[in-house]
């Protein structure tokens, strides 16, 4: 998907799959302890030297919640981002907090209305000693994403270990045992966890309407999978009102995690989780078109790019390098919403800008360019990109 670009023997999980593929057997499932004494693959992403051994789940909660401490201790009003959230977490309020014709009001509101309407209710429930901030109720759905993020990785690198075998899809990508297994206990563990919520997977495609959809990609990568390259990744993001407010992607192969929430930054952590702190992501400040170091999904998109700039050596996970800041920029025009959501969301937080083909930030319309902030919109003027909106 994403990470492409590659010589043909390393090439991602849309591509056929190996001709030396072994025979596909359930695995047996291994706690993190037995995985973690796995030997790897002998080729993988060499891992950032700066970044510290981590628990995404202590680490991302504490940051999390460090920051909503920081707001109220400032005596700032609680900001509610969404209603649909944000009814739920008033309700523990009880009526007297909060009058029902003004929850009913949120609930019914859309667009501008929903937002002024919002932070309106925000102001309702300043003071009080409740989960109703935007910044609690991610932590929740962090927590949440965390945790089924384990099981899922635990799973796939069960399969993984053991060896699967690919087939083809009707669109011509290829499919794994593992694949529908990793999604269907995402699902399973989600819907149990918030039944209210949509869901949007690769394999399964999606159950439900809501404001808020888990967006799945089970086995990003397939093909590095059925060959036993440790360069894939099991990856959840959470759209709330068609933006991305949360993002997990874990590399068990490879024994690394990125995370993201909105407006809570962008960190990478060790997998299975340690104890110490997360570090924390940001794109490089390069600003000179002569000093930057771009990538590209394929050749021809990389003969797009401005002739000025140098090219960054072929990499299995591009936008890993982006927002370590090692890497300035990476265009991909391919793929789908699964592919890019958590990326988008992980850039941006890191510092980063993403824009689609049709100048937005959407994860729907076959990818864009991701780049640091600094010469973005340069980029966008030498691939004849809609300004940014």
């Amino acid at each position: 998907m994403l990470h492409r670009g590659l010589p043909r023997a390393h090439q991602d999980h849309r591509q056929r799959p190996h001709p030396d593929e072994g025979t596909s057997r359930r695995p047996q499932v291994r706690p993190h302890r037995l995985a973690r004494q796995q030997n790897p693959p002998p080729r993988r992403l060499t891992p950032n030297p700066k970044a510290a051994l981590s628990s995404p789940a202590e680490g991302g909660l504490r940051h999390a919640k460090n920051n909503h401490k920081q707001e109220t201790d400032k005596g700032k009003k609680t900001k509610i981002e969404s209603c649909h959230s944000q009814s739920t977490a008033l309700g523990r309020a009880g009526t007297k907090a909060v009058p029902q014709a003004e929850r009913d009001r949120a609930t019914a509101a859309t667009g501008e209305e929903h937002r002024r309407v919002c932070q309106e209710l925000g102001s309702w429930a300043a003071g009080l000693e409740l989960i109703a901030s935007a910044v609690v109720d991610s932590a929740d759905d962090l927590q949440l994403a965390f945790t089924i993020s384990d099981l899922a990785a635990d799973l796939a690198l069960g399969y993984f270990e053991s060896g699967v075998s690919a087939t083809l899809k009707a669109d011509g990508t290829p499919v794994t045992e593992a694949d529908r297994a990793v999604e269907r206990l995402f699902r399973e563990r989600l819907s149990a966890a918030r039944p209210a919520d949509a869901l949007l997977g690769e394999e399964l495609g999606r159950l439900g309407e809501s404001d808020r959809v888990w967006i799945i990609d089970p086995i990003d990568g397939t093909s590095y999978f059925s060959r036993r390259d440790p360069n894939w990744r099991v990856q959840l993001a959470l759209e709330i009102a068609g933006s991305i407010e949360l993002a997990v992607v874990t590399a068990p192969a490879l024994r690394r995690r990125w995370w993201a929430t909105r407006g809570g930054g962008a960190y990478e952590s060790s997998w299975p989780p340690e104890q110490a702190e997360p570090m924390r992501l940001e794109v490089s400040t390069t600003s000179l078109m002569a000093d930057a170091r771009l990538n590209a999904l394929d050749d021809a998109s990389r003969a797009r790019l401005p002739p000025s700039a140098a090219r960054a050596p072929e990499s299995p996970l591009p936008l890993v390098e982006l927002v370590r800041g090692e890497t300035d920029a990476f265009l991909v025009e391919r793929y789908y919403v699964w592919d890019h959501a958590p990326w988008i969301l992980l850039v941006e937080e890191a510092g980063g800008r993403f824009t689609d083909r049709a100048g937005g930030h959407a994860a729907d319309q076959g990818g864009g360019l991701y780049s640091n902030a600094n010469l973005h919109s340069r980029l966008l003027t030498a691939l004849h990109y809609p300004p940014h909106s």
